[in-house]
């Protein structure tokens, strides 16, 4: 018996060569070429093989196409908001275009209808714009853009197609402050369209506010009666609108009754206003100046 200090440990005991497992695996598979050239079983086993690991490979894919999925869904997503980002600032655009062309589109009529006064009926006309309203929400006075340098005087008239509007009651070289009809202390002799009487109109220094003084209890008024310029202060000529009666009170205790009306012309939401002088009956007056719009009027 060999001793056991000569025996060779497990871990390097040889078994078949290299070379003999080349050559055994180079027999096995010129076997199977032999035999599958006969009848063609390999096909068969592979077709089965796959249908066998077909749900496998499905299932190991899913995790990979739900990831692609999930990115084309976001990126989708992140297009579609930044056309609907895109497509409201168009919006948003055009609503202020829409927006900036009404109101020039109003401007451009209210120029057009300031314009269009009768020019006979005056010896001088400007058209002015309102640039600043009086301080307070029941100020009865506003700034306008032209002054002594266009021949703009204290004690002229302002009006507007709708109506008298109010009076210079200061001017500088540039600009003037105007007082409506509806200011405390401004006195516009009117005169009734449907029965001639006449009165002033005195304003109260409310809003849409003034009243008919000097009308007597038991005269004609009724609401809705219209009051239109007499012409007898030299300031407005003769039959523009001035103001709608609303509502008629008589006092036992006083011989006038109160009549209550409100102004055919307000400032609100105007910009634009005609600064004129009346002309004397029987006088040829001068011609008007031709229109100039203001800088920021646009055709």
């Amino acid at each position: 018996m060999q001793p056991v200090a000569n025996r060779e440990p497990a871990l390097f005991r040889r078994g078949i060569s290299p070379g003999s497992k080349c050559l055994l695996g180079l027999l096995f598979s010129s076997l199977l070429l032999v035999l599958d050239g006969g009848n063609h079983w390999s096909a068969a086993l592979r077709n089965n093989l796959e249908h066998l690991i077909a749900p496998l490979i499905i299932a190991l894919e899913l995790p990979g196409e739900a990831a692609r999925e999930i990115g084309r869904g976001l990126s989708a997503q992140g297009e579609l908001l930044r056309q609907i980002a895109r497509l409201q600032r168009e919006n948003d655009d055009l609503r202020t275009t829409a927006r900036s062309l009404d109101i020039l589109q109003r401007e451009n009529d209210e120029l057009r209808a300031v314009a269009g006064l009768r020019a006979e009926r005056f010896a001088l006309r400007h058209t002015v714009q309102l640039i600043q309203r009086g301080r307070g929400i029941a100020s009865q006075r506003f700034l306008i853009d032209a002054g002594t340098r266009k021949g703009i005087r204290a004690g002229m008239g302002v009006v507007h197609p709708e109506g008298v509007v109010g009076q210079v009651t200061a001017a500088g070289e540039t600009t003037a402050d105007v007082a409506l009809v509806t200011d405390t202390g401004q006195n516009t002799p009117v005169e009734l369209v449907r029965t001639g009487l006449r009165g002033v109109l005195v304003g109260e220094g409310l809003p849409n506010r003034a009243s008919l003084r000097f009308i007597a209890s038991n005269a004609d008024v009724q609401p809705g009666d219209q009051l239109v310029t007499s012409g007898l202060d030299g300031v407005y000529p003769a039959g523009m609108p001035v103001a709608t009666v609303i509502s008629v009170r008589s006092d036992a205790q006083s011989d006038f009754a109160k009549v209550i009306c409100k102004p055919a012309a307000s400032i609100d939401g105007r910009r634009h206003f005609a600064v004129v002088e009346p002309a004397l009956e029987g006088s040829n007056p001068a011609p008007a100046p031709p229109f100039e719009p203001p800088a920021d009027a646009h055709p």
